[in-house]
Formats: structure tokens, C-alpha cells, sequence
């Protein structure tokens, strides 16, 4: 009788096993069998490379940029009036590039999206669309950043010159989780970056 019941459960295991294996293979399997199908149009990787290079560019642009917002704070605290502007000038003019590249971001990414329905397989395609995401989210908080942050260098210009002081704590609070979300992003666009190639080899 024990034996018995040990077959049929045996049995029911096997049958567990060839259908839990039967899902995985619906699930995985199908990307093996269509490998020569992964297909990648060339607008959407030519866009895809300068909008990898942009992101880049952006991020260390902000990362500059933030860097030298804390000098000019510095060179304020201690009355050098005359470096602290010429760190404003150097700051809004890394803000315009940082600004010009997202511009230009932009304008891939509608390439990319135009093209994204051209991408197999279509777990490649997914992630491609995480990527894209990341990227249009980052380009809205360097925007953001942007605006707050010129708004505190000419908060600390019209300081300089013997204007009012303006709420220069609000804004660098709100500058510093801007600049922590391009970077969470940036590095939530690498990851998935890294994911998308993988699909692709």
C-alpha cells in the first residue's frame, strides 16, 4: 500500500515538474528558438549610441555643476565677491550645456521611440522602454535643477551686489534631491542599459 501511495506521488511530482518546466520554457524558450530574430533597427541604435553619450554628458555636467555651486557659497561666506561671480558666470554657462544636451536627448529619444516597435524579441523591446523611461525622467529632473539652480546663483548675485539674501537654504535643499534623482536615474538607466546589450549578444 505504501508503495502504492509512493508511486502516485512520485507520479503527481513528475507531473508538477513537467508543468512548472512546460511554464518556464513559455516563458524562456521561445527567445532561444527566435535568437536569429533579434532585431534592432539602425535609427534606433544610432539614436540609442548619441543618447548614451548625451546621458553621460548631462550627468557630469550636473555633477560639475553642483560642485561648483558649494564654491561659490564658499567664496560668499568669506566676501570674495569677485571669484563667487566669476563662479556664477562658469555655472550658468555648464546649466546651458547641460541644457543643450537634453535638448538634443530629446530629439533621440523620439527617434528611439519611433523606432521601438521595430526591436526583437520583445522582452529586448520591454527593456528598451525601461531605458527610454529612465532618460525622459532624468531630462525633467536636470530641467528641474536647472531652473532652481539658477535661480540660487541669482539669488547669490543680487547678495553680492547688496541685494536681499532670498531663501538660499529652500533652494539648495531642493538642488540637492534634484541632483540625487538624476543620479538614482543614471544609474537605473546603466543598469538597464547593461540589461538591453545582454539581450542583444
Amino acid at each position: 500500500m505504501n508503495s502504492l501511495l509512493f508511486l502516485r506521488t512520485l507520479g503527481k511530482n513528475k507531473i508538477i515538474i513537467a508543468v512548472g518546466a512546460l511554464l518556464l520554457f513559455s516563458y524562456w524558450g521561445l527567445d532561444y528558438f527566435y535568437a536569429e530574430e533579434r532585431i534592432v533597427p539602425q535609427a534606433f541604435k544610432e539614436a540609442r549610441d548619441r543618447s548614451i553619450s548625451l546621458t553621460a554628458d548631462i550627468v557630469a555636467l550636473v555633477s560639475t555643476s553642483s560642485n561648483q555651486l558649494e564654491e561659490v557659497a564658499r567664496e560668499d561666506e568669506q566676501s570674495n565677491t569677485e571669484s563667487a561671480l566669476a563662479l556664477i558666470a562658469d555655472t550658468l554657462l555648464l546649466n546651458r550645456n547641460a541644457q543643450e544636451r537634453a535638448t538634443l536627448l530629446a530629439r533621440d529619444l523620439e527617434v528611439m521611440a519611433q523606432n521601438l516597435n521595430g526591436i526583437s524579441p520583445v522582452h529586448a523591446q520591454r527593456v528598451a522602454t525601461a531605458a527610454m523611461s529612465a532618460q525622459v525622467l532624468l531630462v525633467s529632473h536636470l530641467i528641474t535643477y536647472n531652473d532652481y539652480s539658477n535661480q540660487l546663483l541669482e539669488t547669490l548675485r543680487s547678495k553680492l551686489f547688496g541685494g536681499g539674501v532670498g531663501n538660499v537654504k529652500e533652494l539648495a535643499l531642493k538642488i540637492n534631491n534634484e541632483i540625487e534623482a538624476v543620479n538614482a536615474l543614471n544609474a537605473q538607466f546603466t543598469q538597464v542599459t547593461l540589461q538591453f546589450e545582454g539581450y542583444l549578444r
